[in-house]
């Protein structure tokens, strides 16, 4: 049994030590994009005073996607107007090309049979090229969130040792064809593009996967002679080159507010082109114009019933016609006209005998005020609750801070912004902001935009490695989170860092959980370690001479963490307070006992409430004392008794006198 215990003790003792933590990267946040508008015929350029190299070169660029109807969505290109020119583009259904012409002749082209249309979210666009490379299948790789494409609807591969475009002294572009003639250009977001001249790279150089997702990555290496690094920081000049080499790209056609804080590691809501019948989206799809028939539109976000959620829409031109700005749950078909049992919407429609009134899925409010051309609507939602504002009144008397003056409590719990105009002459056009813009007013305190920093729930990889070990060996949980303020795992573990490792040695089959906490809530995950030959987790342990019967952690000689059933407990004691007896002990007066108890509402000697709950009880002493004090009723009964009889006597013998000596009335 002395071998058994300890072992036991040292494999508890392995179990329980915390070593150095192996951290994951460090999370790499970008915090700006710039949004091209193709209306607006926005673009970068900047022309090379010095040649690159043609041959070998990487261009890796975040974009998220706005108009996708588009024919042609340059990205990346470099040439001239005579035939000569190399670009990255969306072509057709918005498949993604990469094509080479010299003098008019197509030298390569990649067009891709997978295409990529989704506007909900970010994507990694990666392009390396070394026509040095002996393998032909490898001279151009094309990825996409970190995926090699590989299925081609043409693949016509350079050949060995090709010069590109890139590289020449032409003007570099990002937004528009290498073609003057080709009036086209990009319509949606970029972030954290990046140049690399001379050296064909891998995505691992700029992303990672991280719980399944591929997100951005810090690039530390070299940009090579005409390199360059976009992040957008400068909304006066967003082709500032903050490589180092200073080559800095000429924006045209962008105004300060292109340069937004929507990006690959904050995803934020914006209007849906693919969840729209009629209307034109623009502007990072957040601006519609409505048309003069019927049209519907929706935000690309879900809004989570536990998120504080804010944003505003912005009536830019109105009219007669009715229209409303709101809300539809994601499952509800867009095509079908508003004012549907789920639709909770505010009517906008000056002029219109419904303006400012509230649609609770069945009928209309009263109207809560006449918004006209120029208002911004602000909107609050949390708890199926819903607040309006007309330029920062909120409407009822509402306060969303403190839950109160809400127009509407009864919101589907899968609602997603929505926009509806219903048939007339005229068109309306209507601006929302999501909070990537910055809004417009301070929103209530505790509400925040509709992105996925501010309704995202933490996730969580965790996992054991080995899942499987013999008694007293050891394996390594290994963990890494995202959007988590506090994380804890429990098994005696606690606290750690968001993203890390350490070595377990449990004394026996053991289930780790892993808990990750912000403001939207907890996500919990859990690992089973299976040991071979191992004692029962809910056995007996033992650390440093203590035992423990179902805690793995005793801090007592014996703890026992649950119910204890037995016939017969024998405490052994060191004294009893058979002093109390001795004809010496001074037996404390009851008034003093009594001012004693008016004092500290507990008996002396007698550890009181708080004392317990601090220390718990301890049964041989506590035993001791209420002996003590037995005694000392005891003690206390014997003398009232004597003090009866005394009383007893003299009463008899006052009896006795009055009955010999009667007194004469």
């Amino acid at each position: 049994m002395r071998k058994v215990i300890l072992t036991a003790m040292m494999a508890l003792c392995l179990s329980l030590v915390v070593l150095p933590q192996v951290f994951a990267q460090t999370p790499y946040t970008i915090d700006h994009s710039c949004r091209f508008n193709d209306d607006d015929s926005a673009y970068l350029e900047w022309a090379p005073t010095e040649s690159g190299n043609r041959k070998t070169w990487t261009f890796a660029a975040w974009i998220k996607r706005g108009n996708v109807d588009e024919n042609f969505g340059p990205l990346f290109s470099c040439g001239s107007s005579t035939g000569n020119g190399t670009e990255l583009r969306f072509r057709d259904n918005s498949q993604i090309q990469f094509k080479h012409e010299d003098s008019g002749t197509v030298a390569f082209d990649f067009k891709s049979i997978p295409v990529y249309r989704d506007t909900k979210k970010w994507v990694h666009v990666f392009l390396a090229v070394d026509t040095t490379n002996p393998t032909a299948a490898d001279r151009v790789k094309i990825y996409m969130d970190g995926v090699r494409i590989t299925e081609w609807n043409k693949e016509n591969r350079p050949s060995s040792n090709k010069d590109t475009d890139i590289g020449r002294q032409h003007p570099f572009r990002i937004g528009r064809p290498r073609l003057d003639v080709e009036n086209v250009y990009y319509d949606g977001y970029m972030a954290d593009a990046y140049y690399i001249d001379g050296n064909a790279l891998e995505p691992v150089n700029f992303g990672q996967l991280i719980n399944g997702s591929w997100v951005p990555k810090e690039y530390t290496g070299s940009y090579g002679g005409n390199g360059f690094h976009l992040n957008f920081a400068d909304s006066a000049n967003p082709g500032n080159d903050v490589s180092g080499n200073d080559h800095h790209l000429t924006a045209n056609n962008l105004a300060i507010n292109d340069q937004v804080i929507d990006t690959p590691t904050n995803n934020f809501c914006t209007l849906n082109p693919l969840d729209t019948v009629d209307g034109t989206l623009s502007n990072g799809n957040l601006e519609v114009v409505t048309p003069s028939a019927s049209g519907r539109g929706r935000g690309t976000m879900i809004i989570p019933p536990a998120v504080k959620a804010y944003f505003e829409v912005t009536l830019n031109t109105v009219s007669g016609n009715p229209f409303a700005v709101g809300f539809r749950p994601a499952g509800d078909n867009i095509s079908s006209a508003w004012g549907q049992a789920n639709d909770r919407m505010f009517f906008s429609g000056p002029g219109h005998t419904d303006n400012g009134k509230v649609w609770d899925g069945s009928s209309w409010s009263a109207s809560y005020g006449t918004p006209v051309q120029g208002d911004v609507i602000g909107f609050a939602v949390f708890d199926s609750k819903l607040w309006i504002s007309i330029n920062n009144t909120w409407v009822n008397s509402g306060d969303p801070a403190s839950g109160t003056g809400y127009v509407l409590d009864n919101l589907p719990n899968d609602i997603m912004p929505c926009w509806f105009d219903e048939a007339g002459t005229q068109s309306a056009a209507f601006h929302y902001n999501f909070g990537q813009l910055g809004f417009q007013y301070t929103p209530p305190t505790g509400f925040k935009p509709l992105s996925s920093e501010s309704t995202a729930l933490p996730e969580i990889t965790f996992s054991a490695a080995p899942y499987t070990i013999e008694y007293e060996q050891s394996s390594t949980l290994t963990w890494s989170t995202i959007r988590a303020d506090t994380v804890e795992i429990d098994q005696e573990i606690g606290s750690v860092d968001p993203a890390g490792s350490t070595q377990v040695s449990p004394p026996g089959t053991m289930t780790y959980t892993i808990t990750a906490t912000n403001d939207n809530g907890s996500v919990s995950e859990s690992v089973t370690i299976t040991v071979n030959n191992g004692f029962d987790v809910a056995g007996i342990y033992t650390v440093s001479g203590n035992v423990g019967i179902g805690t793995m952690n005793p801090q007592s000689t014996l703890a026992v963490n649950g119910t204890i059933t037995a016939k017969k407990v024998v405490v052994t004691l060191t004294g009893w307070p058979d002093h109390v007896f001795n004809r010496d002990y001074r037996l404390p007066s009851l008034e003093s006992v009594e001012s004693y108890i008016n004092q500290n509402n507990h008996l002396p000697d007698i550890p009181s409430e708080e004392q317990i709950r601090s220390n718990g009880l301890s049964m041989g002493d506590m035993m001791t004392l209420h002996m003590q004090k037995i005694e000392e009723l005891t003690l206390y009964l014997i003398q009232l008794k004597k003090e009866n009889n005394e009383l007893k006597s003299e009463i008899d013998s006052i009896k006795k006198k009055l009955i010999e000596n009667p007194v004469e009335r």
